[in-house]
């Protein structure tokens, strides 16, 4: 094997000095980086036995040159989307709302050129445009409703808790929506109602996962005790057969 021509970072690079590009607010540049970074930390985990073998032999002769952007092609950017956009930025990203915003159009973008620029063909991108698309609005609905999740446990009277159930080592999965209410699945099984405001369960979706979640039980019904959960996975990923 050899290093691709023109390696990822390579194609990142001219995507990011077009001719008459602005990046007034630096999101562009950011969203990019944090791709760069992502595919640099996770992106192997893509690989063939064989691209692995001579993954692992660059990178420890030379840890720059050998990073995965430098030695694999720009159609790995295609197959990293779904796990940036669907995990690592929720999880791993400590994003503000306009860079939250910036990550479907910017991925958008890039994808779009890719294919424009014969970098990869357009067959090829096809779902890669769909996650770009969604994550518009999929990526800030999910940091509002992480938000919600985590005002509404810190807003929990512990005292008040009759029992709790802790999924330490479970991604639950919202299965059922009604207005302030959502019920959550699990290898373990279903739990639900639980009581949330009315605003998390607009934009919530099916599907969606909370992992290791914490639920607390009240006379008014279930709640989501634990504070500062997050919502790591997006229902783009393949959902878990449970």
């Amino acid at each position: 094997m050899k290093r691709a021509s023109p390696s990822i970072g390579e194609v990142l690079e001219r995507f990011l000095d077009r001719p008459g590009t602005r990046d007034d607010d630096g999101n562009m540049v950011a969203v990019v980086d944090l791709l760069r970074s992502y595919l640099d930390g996770y992106g192997h985990e893509l690989l063939s036995d064989e691209e692995a073998a001579f993954f692992q032999e660059r990178y420890e002769e030379d840890e720059e040159a050998g990073a995965f952007c430098n030695l694999f092609g720009p159609e790995r950017i295609l197959e990293g989307l779904s796990e940036f956009l669907g995990s690592y930025v929720i999880r791993k990203v400590a994003a503000g709302p306009e860079l939250t915003m910036a990550f479907g159009p910017v991925t958008d973008d890039l994808v779009r050129w890719l294919v424009e620029e014969g970098v990869v063909p357009a067959e090829a991108a096809d779902g890669a445009k769909e996650l770009a698309t969604a994550a518009a609005y999929d990526l800030p609905a999910a940091e509002e409703l992480s938000t919600l999740l985590y005002d509404s446990g810190r807003d929990v009277d512990h005292d008040a808790v009759l029992e709790y159930l802790d999924w330490e080592t479970e991604l639950a999965e919202i299965s059922r929506i009604e207005p302030g209410r959502l019920w959550f699945r699990s290898e373990l099984g279903e739990i639900g109602p639980v009581i949330v405001p009315e605003r998390a369960t607009e934009v919530a979706r099916l599907g969606w996962g909370v992992s290791a979640p914490g639920f607390g039980r009240t006379e008014a019904g279930w709640a989501h005790p634990r504070d500062g959960e997050r919502l790591p996975e997006l229902t783009r990923l393949p959902t878990p057969a449970w």
